[in-house]
C-alpha cells in the first residue's frame, strides 16, 4: 500500500474509532487494498466517498455470490464495509447541515474558515484531503483593526464657519443697489442747472 493511501486509511480508522465503531486497523487496510486491486480507491480522497464505498459494496456482494475462497474473504470484509458506510453517511449528513448553517450566517470572505492540509508519513500532504480551520480571535481583531484604518475620515462643519447660501436674487439686488447708487451720484454731479432756475426762484420769493 502506498504512503498516501496508507495515511488516508489511518485517518479513516481514527474517524471510525471516534464514532464508536469497533474496527481493527489491519482489517480496514485489507479492505482498502482489496478495493484498490479491483480498480477502486485510485485516489486517497475516495476513501471518504460514500459513492465509492457503495460501488465497492456491490462488488463485494457479487464476489460473495461467486463463492469459493475469495467469496469467503469478501464476506468478512463486508462487515467492515458496513461500518465504514454507516460512519461516512453520518459524517456527510453533519457536513451538509453545517454548510447550510454557514450559508445562513454568510460571514465576510476575510472571516471565512481557512483550509488546512492533512499530512501523512514524512510530513507529506495527502492529496485531496483538506479541513476547515475556524479563525482565531486574534484574526477577527486584526480584520476589524484593518477596516478601521482604511475607513475615510468624516468631514465635520465647525460652528465658526456657518454655511451661507446665496441666491441669484440677493446677489442681483446688491449689485443693482450699488450700481444704482453710483449712477445716481454720478448723474447728480454731471447735471448742469439752468441759468434761469435759481434766479426765478429768487424773484418769486421777492
Amino acid at each position: 500500500m502506498d504512503s498516501d493511501l496508507g495515511a488516508a486509511t489511518w485517518l479513516l480508522f481514527n474517524i471510525l474509532s471516534k464514532r464508536g465503531e469497533t474496527v481493527k486497523e489491519n482489517e480496514l487496510e485489507q479492505l482498502a487494498w482489496w478495493a484498490k486491486e479491483k480498480g477502486h480507491l485510485q485516489q486517497p480522497s475516495l476513501l471518504f466517498s460514500t459513492i465509492e464505498w457503495t460501488e465497492i459494496g456491490d462488488l463485494l456482494w457479487k464476489t460473495v455470490i461467486v463463492g469459493e475462497k475469495e467469496g469467503k474473504t469478501a464476506q468478512e470484509l463486508g462487515t467492515v464495509l458496513g461500518k465504514v458506510l454507516r460512519t461516512l453517511r453520518l459524517v456527510s449528513a453533519e457536513q451538509v447541515f453545517e454548510s447550510a448553517a454557514q450559508e445562513e450566517l454568510d460571514p465576510p470572505p476575510s472571516l471565512r474558515p481557512k483550509t488546512e492540509k492533512f499530512y501523512g508519513f514524512g510530513d507529506h500532504p495527502i492529496r485531496g484531503l483538506r479541513a476547515s480551520v475556524s479563525p482565531t480571535p486574534q484574526d477577527v481583531i486584526d480584520q476589524v483593526t484593518q477596516a478601521e484604518n482604511f475607513s475615510p475620515p468624516q468631514s465635520a462643519q465647525t460652528a465658526s464657519e456657518p454655511e451661507v447660501s446665496w441666491s441669484p436674487r440677493s446677489v442681483g439686488g446688491d449689485i443693482g443697489g450699488d450700481s444704482g447708487g453710483a449712477e445716481g451720484r454720478d448723474g447728480q454731479s454731471q447735471v448742469t442747472p439752468r441759468r434761469g432756475g435759481p434766479q426765478g426762484g429768487a424773484r418769486g420769493g421777492d
